[in-house]
């Protein structure tokens, strides 16, 4: 039997080595459109892409989208989009939004202003007079601002309630309408999904189509958005990855998370869809193909309690202020299974979006890094 030479061993051993990290490589960085080193972005997507690798001892998959413009400057997936049956993630498949889903609700309400159907200043039981008395004196610009004091899911109600199914806003209602404020309204902040699901409630009475359907019509269909749809409709479960309760990075396996229904959510936290079609709904927002942009400057305008004060929240989204004092908009999306960031910045034009398939707040570190690389940019 021969025996290799030291010589010959030591090739074989690097031979070995490099196979497994182009392997590795390859897995972390599937679907990818590979800019070429003359890209305007070629450095901003490298040093992205730096980032989101190390996001991955965190995430089984990670999708991101990143909008300058009209145009889509960087789409790519990371890792998992099903680990057990070794399908990669490509930015073709389907996240679950979850809150970031509240930006679309907000971007309804401002085209139903815009179109004069909705005064966001006036009592919600103008629109739904058969509501509980309580609500008596919410408008639907303390809907929008979470001062309304609709209450929030209490503990493991998320849970019970992803539990059930949902063909319409009404049937969502009752596991909270009947409960009562946290406050008077306007003389508060809370954070509330159920507030959204309200807020949808009342865009259905006043435009009288199904919230979805309005959505449909107005946004996704002229736009040709296709991934984004509500939990469990046809079109949200087309290319949807595996959701991840926890992942073991070094065993490159993980459990998935429970089976859940995010039927009952709607504007709250309902939608599913990719990266790339969330990127592509907010750069015709800000762009003005949506909305007018006066509507445009009022959807980024923070909202006040009835002190005055700022609650640093607009239309669906939140008001933020950068190192250097500017001010960009941004929202997450999170729940066991999945977590998401949208970023906003309307003056430079830039929409970043990214979804991942297990909950870990390290992507919000990430994401906020990645907004510093782009808007150096400009």
């Amino acid at each position: 039997m021969k025996i290799m030479n030291k010589k010959t061993l030591s090739r074989a051993v690097i031979l070995i080595f490099l196979f497994f990290v182009l392997q590795y490589v390859s897995f972390r960085t599937q679907g990818a459109d590979n800019p070429k080193p003359s890209s305007r972005y070629y450095h901003e997507i490298q040093e992205g892409r730096e980032l989101l690798t190390e996001l991955l001892d965190n995430f089984p998959g990670v999708s991101i989208a990143v909008g300058m413009h009209d145009r889509i400057v960087w789409k790519e997936a990371f890792g998992w989009a099903d680990a057990k049956n070794k399908i990669y993630a490509t930015p073709e498949h389907q996240f679950r939004y979850y809150s970031l889903s509240k930006s679309i609700a907000g971007l309804a309400a401002a085209k139903l202003m815009e179109e004069g159907k909705l005064n966001i200043d006036t009592a919600i039981t103008t629109y739904l007079p058969d509501l509980p008395e309580q609500y008596c004196d919410v408008t639907v610009a303390q809907l929008l601002s979470h001062t309304a004091g609709v209450r929030h899911y209490s503990k493991d109600e998320w849970q019970k309630i992803s539990k059930y199914h949902c063909n319409t806003v009404e049937e969502a209602l009752p596991v909270f309408l009947e409960d009562k404020l946290e406050f008077e309204p306007g003389a508060g902040y809370t954070y509330t999904s159920f507030g959204y699901v309200l807020l949808c409630h009342v865009l259905e009475a006043v435009s009288g189509v199904p919230y979805d359907e309005y959505i449909h019509q107005n946004f996704f269909a002229p736009l040709g958005l296709e991934t984004i749809a509500l939990d469990q409709q046809p079109a949200a479960v087309r290319n949807q990855v595996k959701f991840y309760q926890y992942w073991n990075v070094y065993k490159n396996r993980g459990v998935e998370a429970p089976k859940v229904d995010n039927s009952c959510k709607f504007g709250g936290g309902g939608y599913v869809g990719t990266a790339v079609d969330l990127v592509h709904l907010h750069q015709a927002v800000i762009k003005g193909r949506l909305i007018q942009p006066e509507t445009v400057e009022q959807y980024f305008t923070s909202f006040a309690k009835s002190d005055s004060t700022s609650v640093g929240y607009a239309f669906g989204i939140g008001v933020r202020e950068a190192e250097d004092g500017s001010k960009y908009y941004a929202h997450t999306g999170t729940a066991m299974g999945g977590y998401g960031v949208l970023i906003i910045d309307p003056v430079q034009e830039l929409v970043i979006v990214m979804l991942g398939n297990r909950y870990d707040e390290a992507m919000v570190t990430t994401a906020k890094e990645i907004l510093k690389v782009f808007r150096g940019t400009v």
